[in-house]
């Protein structure tokens, strides 16, 4: 049975919604957004139950996102974002990315954050290295890649793991990357860094 959602401190409002439209020639997507309860200007409280991991996306107001990232920095949470829809540039140039443990981007998206700052990194090593600093080089990055799988830079070391074997072919990956996003942390919240076991390069 799937465990109740916790949404104690959630306004009662309707949640938001996520229009796909897809092209049946091209297949290219195209999603209109309509804002519900997850842009809510009230302010909520930190959770006092003491979680380990905070994960956000760019789908609630950056306000809320800055404040919830400042206070799990401070608390010693493990903080993850995924930049999705992308910062304007303005905000991704103010963005307090040295409170951040983990970023997870795709690699147009690691591109475009750092064309906004100024920067263009060439190979892909040189790509996870730059966006690293962005987090004063403590930081880390986990780099989706699409058929080719993810790469993840931590403390100097770039780990590959190949993407998975698809059964009966794809149909339609809208949606991929969100999907994507939440799998990743659980493994992370039980498993040391040093503890994985993935090819190293």
């Amino acid at each position: 049975m799937p465990k109740k959602t916790d949404t104690p401190h959630a306004p009662q409002l309707p949640t938001g919604r996520a229009l796909i439209q897809l092209s049946t020639s091209t297949r290219d997507n195209s999603i209109v957004l309509l804002p519900g309860a997850n842009f809510t200007t009230t302010p909520l409280p930190f959770p006092s139950t003491p979680y380990t991991h905070l994960l956000l996306q760019n789908e609630i107001p950056l306000a809320a996102t800055r404040a919830f990232l400042s206070d799990a920095h401070t608390r010693g949470l493990v903080t993850l974002f995924n930049p999705s829809p992308m910062l304007s540039t303005a905000d991704i140039a103010t963005f307090a990315w040295k409170e951040l443990d983990w970023l997870l981007v795709n690699e147009g998206e690691g591109r475009e954050l750092l064309a906004a700052l100024g920067e263009d990194a060439g190979a892909e090593e040189a790509l996870l290295r730059a966006l690293a600093g962005m987090g004063g080089g403590q930081m880390k990055v986990l780099l989706t890649k699409g058929a080719e799988g993810v790469v993840a830079w931590a403390e100097g070391r770039r780990v590959v793991c190949g993407a998975g074997e698809v059964r009966g072919g794809v149909v339609d990956t809208t949606g991929a990357g969100d999907c994507f996003t939440v799998r990743p942390f659980p493994v992370l919240s039980w498993t040391p860094w040093e503890a994985t076991d993935l090819s190293v390069t």
